[in-house]
């Protein structure tokens, strides 16, 4: 089951911010339980559109959000069959 969604946010005309709004809403119903990412410009001009479509939704800046998924992919890659788990 999915645990995280991104949405990359843009805001170049109204009709590409309205197709953003819709992803959101869309990724909400698509996963009842799922942490939905809101990233990009349009999430940084107006986080709280977002942030007020539901609890699940966090606003991360695009920046901090390369470097968390380069970060996790580092530990993913660290990992290999049968090694244990960090504790």
């Amino acid at each position: 089951e999915v645990q995280l969604i991104i949405v990359n946010t843009c805001t170049v005309t109204g009709e590409a911010e309205k197709k953003t709004r819709k992803a959101v809403r869309h990724a909400l119903r698509a996963n009842e339980s799922a942490t939905v990412v809101v990233t990009g410009c349009a999430a940084a001009i107006d986080a709280s559109l977002y942030e007020e479509m539901s609890p699940r939704v966090r606003i991360v800046a695009k920046g901090d959000l390369m470097q968390k998924v380069a970060a996790s992919q580092q530990r993913l890659e660290r990992l290999r069959v049968g090694d244990s788990f960090p504790t």
